[in-house]
C-alpha cells in the first residue's frame, strides 16, 4: 500500500490558529449583528457557554444574525439569520 501526501492539512490554518493563540484570546466568539446596525462580540473558552449565548441571542428580538466561530477549529459551530433579516441587498455608501 502507497500513502500519498496528506492534502487535507491547510498551513494556512496553522498560522491563523498560532495567531489566535498570540493574542490570548479565548477560543470561541459569538458576534451578534442588531437590526438597528452594529454588532456585539462575547468570548468564551467554553463550548457549552458559547452555544447557549447563540440560543440566548437567537431568542432576542432585536438581533439579526449570530454567528459562533471556533478559532482553534477554524470553523463556525453555529450561525443563524433572523427571518427577513437578511434580504440580500448590498448598500453602498
Amino acid at each position: 500500500m502507497t500513502i500519498g501526501p496528506d492534502h487535507t492539512h491547510d498551513p494556512v490554518n496553522d498560522q491563523l490558529r498560532a495567531a489566535h493563540i498570540a493574542t490570548g484570546e479565548p477560543r470561541y466568539s459569538l458576534q451578534m449583528d442588531r437590526l438597528s446596525g452594529g454588532y456585539h462580540r462575547r468570548w468564551t473558552n467554553d463550548r457549552r457557554q458559547a452555544l447557549q449565548w447563540h440560543r440566548d441571542a437567537m431568542a432576542d428580538p432585536q438581533m439579526k444574525a449570530v454567528f459562533c466561530f471556533d478559532h482553534i477549529a477554524i470553523d463556525m459551530l453555529a450561525f443563524d439569520f433572523r427571518q427577513g433579516g437578511r434580504d440580500g441587498q448590498v448598500s453602498i455608501h
